[in-house]
């Protein structure tokens, strides 16, 4: 998981609001999924997943950095997302993942 600083520095660093701290570590805390990219220990991308944790999944805040953009760390994180998505739920159970995205994107 990231930290808030992290997070909220990946936001700023794409446009995104900043986030206040107490409401920031309550959304990455309750978070189901966290997955982070990394290059020299720095975190260069995220992904989260909220929902809860047996139907419902939402992949959330799939962030990558500026300079690591459209090199296919986005599809890394959502891979290792729907991983971790497969390990929770019973196949045939009719679980839905669904996206949010940010306007005018993919």
């Amino acid at each position: 998981m990231p930290t808030v600083n992290q997070y909220n520095e990946l936001r700023k660093l794409i446009g995104w609001k900043v986030i206040d701290n107490c409401r920031a570590s309550l959304a990455l805390n309750n978070s189901l999924i966290s997955v982070c990219a990394l290059v020299d220990n720095e975190v260069i991308g995220i992904g989260r997943v909220v929902g809860d944790g047996a139907l419902y999944f939402c992949i959330q805040d799939v962030i990558v950095a500026p300079k690591y953009q459209n090199q296919g760390v986005n599809h890394m994180i959502v891979e290792k997302i729907m991983t971790n998505i497969k390990h929770l739920v019973k196949e045939g159970t009719g679980a839905f993942v669904g996206t949010v995205t940010e306007q005018n994107k993919r």
